[in-house]
């Protein structure tokens, strides 16, 4: 499991790749990590949060050892044992157990679709368009296209240059 900071503000508009300067309508919502050590006072203070984590925490525990669906039987079984959310637990167990499946087949298939978000493959193809072009190249394709919008000269833009008379490619 990736590591998440303890809270974050995610926002609506984030999610389009289309963007707007300004947006007709924003939506921002501050998600909350509550996985184990993160809100303490939180978890301490709502008890139903405390066992929907201890729950979740599980299911994880279960799904590193065997498929999805005998991890969250055996997490219901276990939480209902130990008087984790064990009326509901109880009460709902077919369907805890069918939308638990679904939501983690559905986070596990998003992280194998979702393609790197825009800035992320922009900055990767930068980065692959710089190694291949090495510190020479990209300062000589700067230099010359200083020089061509400038109107300067080759010579005289290298001379005024701090990267040197080599970087100018004629």
């Amino acid at each position: 499991m990736q590591e998440q900071p303890e809270s974050r503000v995610l926002r609506l508009f984030d999610a389009f790749e289309k963007k707007v300067s300004s947006p007709e309508l924003e939506v921002t919502v501050t998600m909350l990590n509550i996985n184990p050590g993160n809100h303490r006072k939180l978890m301490k203070k709502y008890r139903t949060l405390r066992e929907y984590c201890m729950f979740m925490e599980c299911i994880r525990k279960y799904a590193a050892q065997m498929d999805i669906a005998e991890a969250v039987e055996r997490a219901v079984t276990e939480c209902i044992r130990k008087d984790i959310l064990a009326d509901f637990l109880s009460a709902q167990r077919a369907e805890v157990i069918a939308m638990s499946i679904f939501a983690y087949n559905e986070e596990e298939e998003m992280k194998k679709s979702v393609p790197m978000n825009s800035v992320q493959a922009g900055k990767a193809e930068g980065r692959m368009e710089g190694k291949r072009e090495g510190p020479i190249g990209s300062q000589s394709g700067v230099c010359t296209r200083f020089t061509r919008e400038s109107g300067r000269n080759t010579r005289r833009s290298a001379e005024e240059n701090p990267i040197g008379i080599r970087s100018f490619a004629p």
